[in-house]
């Protein structure tokens, strides 16, 4: 009996304290979600006043610049303006001065002085596409490719900046981004945030946040395979396949070394005009593995591309041709 009655009190002991570790555990749920939503709303209230602040600044400007523009409605004097607030006003990356259609007929239905502010410097990591390049650059900006790794690319922006390059942001392929206004913290919720503020400022436009990146060039075709290195100093090996590429791409026609490359070694390759398809073969960063990366602005280049490549590394001592072999076969 007493056998009985002390099982009966094991047994409402552990109920009693699964009960307080349920309670714990919920409470302790409650409590982070609450905090996250505090951290949420304080972060977009400053981000919403920050960007109040710009916009304030932009009307300020807009109204002290109007009566100067009234009064010297002539295409040259449009673009001088445009030069002069964005010289004078560090928060503008642009300006535009736009007029109805028709107003200057000889330059055509519709006309628009603008400038954009020159030298902002984007880092990404290597593996990003050409596409990608030309978009930073028609916005104004600078490519800067370096380095896989969301900590190589923070580290590189933050060097970048001490040495004097006006660097806002650094991001990964992966997603992992950091801005200089926001100290290059790899912070996520920041970034929504951001991207938050800006969907609702869109929206009042009636346009979407992909609106933005409506010109960025997709490439037709792209691939990644990943060569296994058998050697055991696997690092030599690799070094000395990547070393026989650019050797062959020195003198091989339609093979271009690209000089904005810091990981590897990345080819510009001719396929149906200049510089139509890329790949990149690089070391891993902690496995025996060459990680190869191709795209085509044409149909079919990948596998043209992938059969260069395997016909130059063919015969490379240490490096396992399987998968990019199969690939080849396979398309």
């Amino acid at each position: 009996m007493k056998k009985i009655l002390s099982n009966k009190v094991i047994l409402a002991g552990v109920a009693v304290v699964a009960i307080i570790l349920v309670a714990l555990l919920w409470h302790s749920h409650v409590t982070l979600k609450e905090e996250a939503m505090k951290r949420t709303e304080h972060m977009l209230e400053k981000t919403a006043m920050r960007t109040t602040s710009y916009l304030n600044e932009v009307e300020t400007v807009t109204r002290n610049m109007e009566w100067q523009v009234m009064n010297n409605m002539c295409p040259d004097s449009l673009l001088a303006y445009t030069h002069r607030i964005v010289e004078l006003n560090p928060n503008l990356n642009g300006c535009s001065i736009t007029t109805e259609p028709n107003y200057f007929p000889k330059l055509g239905h519709n006309f628009s002085a603008y400038t954009v502010r020159q030298g902002q410097t984007i880092v990404t990591d290597s593996v990003t596409s050409s596409g990608l390049a030309q978009f930073i650059m028609e916005w104004g900006g600078e490519h800067y490719r370096y380095k896989r790794g969301y900590r190589n690319v923070i580290d590189e922006a933050k060097r970048l900046n001490e040495a004097g390059l006006n660097c806002p942001l650094a991001i990964e392929t992966s997603g992992h981004a950091a801005l200089r206004e926001n100290h290059f913290l790899d912070d996520g919720m920041y970034l929504v945030t951001v991207l938050i503020c800006e969907a609702m400022r869109l929206k009042q436009e009636g346009k979407e946040l992909t609106d933005l990146i409506a010109d960025l060039r997709e490439p037709v075709e792209s691939a990644e395979i990943r060569l296994d290195i058998t050697a055991e100093d696997f690092r030599s090996a690799g070094r000395l396949a990547i070393e026989k590429v650019m050797d062959h791409a020195a003198f091989a026609p339609g093979w271009h070394i690209a000089p904005d490359n810091r990981e590897g070694v990345r080819i510009n390759f001719d396929l149906e005009g200049l510089n139509d398809g890329w790949f990149l073969l690089r070391l891993s960063v902690h496995d025996p593995v060459l990680p190869l990366n191709i795209e085509s602005d044409v149909k079919g280049g990948v596998k043209r591309m992938a059969e260069a490549l395997y016909a130059v590394l063919d015969g490379a001592e240490g490096i396992d041709l399987g998968k990019l072999r199969d690939f080849i076969e396979a398309k």
